[in-house]
């Protein structure tokens, strides 16, 4: 450190002219030395001695790097201010919500507007809504140019449900019992536990023990397969289940699980001879007249699907659609609201134009929930049994990446609401959907939830004050190389902590930010980087970029020290 003797050297050059310039008398002399003093000290302290040395040999003093420092204080407050301001904006969102509920003249139409407001509320870019009694649609809704009740959505795990159907039209058949073991239908089949034995019965109800989680690392494969890839694919994902360990015995707990259905799927195939996808079009879709629902994605795209949207600061971004022919069975269905008002009147009596579909008691065992999850009030097969306002509930939900759908059938008075969005993230949440089935059950119309704002508003703030980090990082960065070529100070202060000051950092930001996903989507699902970037891709930019800034700023730090020490002295 440079000690009384620089500063006094200081002093003796500037203390006239500066205090006299700045203060106007004699004492001002006096404070300008001793703030050169502290001035030495910190810039001393930080391996900067150049400067110092140049003025104890006649040079200037280096008096440009206070004004520089106030620009900078002053860029961040007004940073700050900024940040706190588009906060405000946010919390007012959702603060200001009762003058907002919506009113309609009948119980459908207030439905139908609520989910309108509540989607427009979260964003949504494209949507179709509706209300149903028996197979008609009595109130439509619908967001973005040219969507109708004919205009195809994905809808993810609401595909479940037609999976179990098939399954119980095997039951009503005789070719499948519900306590039939796997093995006897798929002979081959066999999980990490050799010893465990599942029933058709606990893959319909989330009880064979598999894990969540692995129904959602083999999900990947575009939807451009030919029939036999399709079928290979299928039997791909249950063929690996044989490296799953499973989370409970079977039959002991309930596990929401894609690979259940994957498993139901391959069954169907094995056990009725043809394709997964044939046998829906030939025993369920075709006898419906569901013609505008497709069991792939290239072929829905063809009919008009909708693009489904990405949520990039705020900012939806129109995301090419893909599919995954394997995931058929457990969430690959595409479909309409006016298909899946047919497929909700043959959920009333299991018949359509004077033709059974599924037998009454078949029927009754897919809609009774006597599996009690961590979310409803009981899982079914393909459905969950709530209650909604004393009402029974049957319904499902749906995800895949950038599109979201809920349906859901009031048992009494014998109503539906489908809603079907091109939109999805972690910060999606059902409300339109749970806010219209509340009004339709009888409730009062619920307040606009403008959560989804808020936290929108809270990505966007959190990125800017990312980006003044960085930019203010990178100056400092450049500072450092410069004084690490400069100086001959000790390399472990100069070279060894800064880096590991970055690297550390980076590295327990990614670890707090993984523990936090992992708490959770605990037994949920694998955190693979396309299934976070497709949920949330502007928080995993951010944290990515973060921690890479921060990994290449120790690295370069390195580097810079490692040269610096090997140039000759």
């Amino acid at each position: 450190m440079i000690g009384d003797a620089a500063a006094e050297a200081i002093h003796r050059r500037t203390s006239f002219e500066r205090g006299e310039r700045r203060h106007g008398t004699r004492s001002g002399l006096r404070n300008s030395a001793q703030e050169y003093r502290v001035y030495v000290s910190l810039m001393s302290w930080a391996g900067n001695a150049e400067p110092f040395s140049r003025v104890l040999h006649g040079g200037s003093v280096p008096h440009h790097d206070w004004p520089a420092r106030r620009r900078v204080v002053r860029f961040l407050a007004w940073v700050g201010v900024a940040v706190v301001l588009l906060a405000g904006a946010g919390a007012s969102l959702v603060i200001d919500t009762s003058s907002q509920t919506p009113s309609g003249r009948s119980v459908d139409a207030r439905a139908v507007s609520f989910v309108s407001e509540q989607l427009k509320a979260q964003g949504s870019p494209v949507s179709a809504f509706a209300v149903m009694r028996g197979a008609e649609i009595t109130k439509f809704g619908a967001l973005g140019e040219g969507v109708t009740v004919d205009t195809p959505f994905p809808i993810g795990s609401l595909s479940k449900s037609f999976t179990a159907l098939a399954v119980m039209q095997l039951v009503d058949q005789g070719l499948v019992g519900l306590d039939d073991p796997v093995t006897m239908h798929i002979s081959w089949f066999r999980t990490a536990d050799p010893a465990a034995v599942i029933t058709v019965r606990q893959l319909l109800n989330q009880t064979s023990g598999l894990p969540t989680w692995a129904g959602t690392s083999d999900v990947s494969e575009p939807d451009t397969a030919s029939p036999e890839r399709v079928r290979e694919l299928l039997e791909q994902r249950v063929r690996a289940v044989a490296d799953v360990p499973l989370a409970a015995q079977p039959g002991a707990e309930f596990h929401y699980s894609n690979t259940n259905y994957a498993v139901l799927g391959l069954m169907v195939e094995e056990v009725s001879g043809i394709a997964f996808a044939d046998y829906l079009r030939q025993r369920i879709l075709g006898p419906l007249g569901m013609d505008r629902t497709f069991t792939s994605v290239a072929d829905a795209r063809q009919s008009g699907m909708v693009e489904g949207a990405e949520i990039w600061f705020g900012v939806h971004l129109s995301r090419e659609p893909v599919g995954d022919p394997g995931a058929l069975p457990d969430g690959g269905l595409v479909s309409t609201v006016a298909d899946l008002a047919r497929y909700v009147a043959v959920q009333r009596d299991g018949t359509h134009a004077g033709r059974r579909i599924i037998s009454e008691e078949s029927l009754q065992q897919l809609h009774d929930g006597h599996v009690a999850d961590d979310v409803t009030y009981g899982y079914a097969f393909g459905w969950e049994d709530v209650r909604v306002e004393r009402q029974r509930v049957i319904q499902h939900a749906g995800d895949v990446p950038t599109y979201h759908a809920d349906l859901g059938m009031l048992k009494t008075p014998k109503a539906a609401l489908v809603v079907l969005t091109a939109h999805n993230g972690l910060f999606y949440q059902s409300a339109p959907y749970a806010g219209g089935m509340h009004v339709l059950a009888g409730g009062s119309t619920p307040a606009i939830d403008r959560t989804y704002l808020f936290f929108q508003t809270a990505i966007v703030a959190i990125a800017i004050v990312e980006l003044v980090l960085l930019i203010a990082g990178t100056v400092g960065l450049v500072r450092r190389i410069s004084n690490i070529r400069r100086s001959d100070q000790d390399w472990l202060r100069m070279v060894g902590l800064p880096a590991l000051g970055y690297l550390g950092a980076g590295g327990v930001i990614a670890a707090v930010v993984l523990f936090a996903i992992w708490q959770f989507y605990q037994d949920k699902m694998v955190l693979a980087p396309n299934l976070l970037f497709s949920v949330v891709p502007d928080l995993s930019t951010m944290v990515v970029v973060g921690v890479g800034w921060l990994a290449l700023a120790g690295i370069i730090t390195l580097c810079a020290g490692f040269i610096h020490r090997a140039e000759p002295t």
